[in-house]
């Protein structure tokens, strides 16, 4: 694996992370989160465009995804996210 290979994955690594806490940070402030606000976010935009790019590597049999984001401490998992279906083909 190259430098720029490790770069590349420690950044999608970042954003999944950002995304995280944005989830955490906003649930903080608004107690309730809606879907809406968290796909406005920069963070899931970008997210949504690794995993879309991630995944059509591979000759899928589907034409969606969904994804979900789980914190995990030690021994204890919290997942903080379900996605909705997400188009694999870009409109």
């Amino acid at each position: 694996m190259t430098n720029s290979d490790c770069n590349l994955n420690l950044a999608k690594v970042n954003v999944v992370e950002h995304f995280a806490q944005d989830i955490q940070n906003l649930t903080l402030k608004l107690n309730q989160v809606s879907l809406l606000d968290l796909q406005n976010m920069a963070s899931y935009l970008m997210l949504v465009e690794i995993l879309q790019w991630e995944l059509s590597k591979f000759e899928l049999d589907r034409t969606a995804f969904q994804f979900k984001v789980t914190a995990i401490k030690e021994t204890e998992e919290v997942d903080l996210f379900y996605s909705d279906w997400i188009s694999l083909v870009k409109s």
